[in-house]
């Protein structure tokens, strides 16, 4: 008598589910010639908002792709009324198991047209190809508005009242959401949400609220009245989004919720940029870096931290290596900034020179230049950072 484990009889029904599902879509695929089925990877906010969108906005980077003619796969979305937006438009199969099917698929055969992946543009193009001066295609309805608004009530903001988001990235979210996987290589990105809602203090008032977004998260320690934390027992996915699309402007770093703002054309500010060259997309905002230096103490220009490799560097190891640590933008650096945004809002950007020749100087990255600027603010405060005039 045969006896089948449990495990073995689990691959077993896997095969032969997957062979089922990819003959099936093969059959489609011979029937509907320009049927398309695209990966896209949504467990992770940033791809889950800006993937899709940049498809959307710039459909000629996608020649053999066409959104209405196709069936995005997509894995488990990090943000669910996100994608509800997308699949009012668009035909998503939502489910981990087919995703990781055929991107597997995929991987092994190379030379099939069955599947593709949707590319990431937006992260080898100049962001001004595809985020500037064009409408954004996440659109909320007057349903999705009047429960943004009980939210702003349940907050206890007025709804005449504007807003400022706020976010900050730590570990806390992929310890607890992806477990199993050693983040901590790009632990140098992570900053301390406080120093934000110190800054932001600064500025609030009855008029206007700061409401600090995102999904488990470090705790805010720093509140006010008008200084208030949407991460806790309150947070829903379409608050969060609504949030974000109320706000005035959105200050971040390099993280999931910064490309949620970009994706809404909300401006933004974007602090404790790291690595250095990591430039906020579109041209709706500002970006202050961490500073670099050695670990004897010594500050580094940004030509210095080009010289070592750095400029890109997305491993904490490389920073190791080089004896190098980035220092987190202080409360005053951050205050600068959002005076700055301020008046960029009254008034539009006016760039200095410095500002000028350091986009000019970063064009050997972005060939075609990028709008956000770094914040004037910031180089009066910072001298020795911008050493290539």
């Amino acid at each position: 008598m045969l006896i089948f484990s449990k495990s073995s009889i689990r691959l077993f029904i896997e095969h032969t589910a997957a062979t089922f599902i990819v003959s099936f879509f093969k059959i489609i695929k011979l029937l509907f010639k320009d049927f398309e089925l695209i990966l896209i990877r949504s467990s992770r906010i940033g791809h889950q908002a800006l993937d899709l969108e940049a498809c959307l906005r710039r459909p000629d980077l996608y020649p053999t792709i066409d959104p209405q003619k196709s069936i995005f796969i997509s894995d488990k979305p990090a943000n669910i009324f996100l994608h509800q937006l997308r699949k009012r438009n668009l035909k998503i199969i939502t489910n981990n198991f087919i995703y990781r099917l055929f991107f597997r698929y995929r991987r092994s055969n190379k030379n099939s047209d069955l599947v593709k992946q949707l590319p990431t543009h937006w992260c080898v193009k100049p962001p001004t190809e595809i985020f500037t001066n064009s409408k954004t295609h996440l659109n909320l309805t007057s349903d999705d508005n009047l429960k943004g608004e009980m939210i702003l009530k349940k907050l206890g903001i007025p709804n005449d009242a504007e807003i400022i988001t706020f976010s900050a990235r730590d570990s806390k979210y992929l310890k607890n959401e992806m477990p199993g996987q050693d983040w901590s290589y790009h632990d140098f990105r992570n900053s301390n949400i406080n120093n934000y809602a110190k800054a932001l203090d600064r500025f609030v008032n009855k008029k206007l609220y700061a409401v600090r977004v995102g999904k488990t998260c470090e705790p805010l320690k720093h509140k006010s009245p008008y200084i208030l934390d949407y991460t806790d027992g309150l947070r829903t996915d379409l608050g969060e989004i609504y949030l974000i699309g109320r706000s005035k402007f959105f200050l971040g770093t390099t993280s999931g919720s910064n490309a949620t703002a970009l994706s809404l054309n909300i401006p933004f500010i974007q602090v404790n940029s790291a690595p250095i060259g990591s430039v906020p997309f579109g041209d709706l905002g500002i970006f202050i870096p961490k500073i670099s230096k050695l670990r004897s103490g010594e500050v580094l220009s940004i030509s210095q931290v080009k010289d070592k490799g750095l400029l890109f560097s997305g491993l904490a190891a490389d920073f190791d290596k080089a004896d190098v640590e980035l220092v987190e933008n202080s409360v005053e650096d951050i205050a600068n900034a959002i005076e700055e945004m301020f008046e960029i809002l009254d008034h539009g950007v006016k760039e200095t020179q410095n500002q000028v020749a350091l986009r000019k100087w970063l064009s050997f990255k972005y060939e075609k230049g990028y709008k956000a600027v770094i914040s004037e603010k910031f180089l009066n405060s910072h001298p020795s950072f911008l050493d290539i005039l």
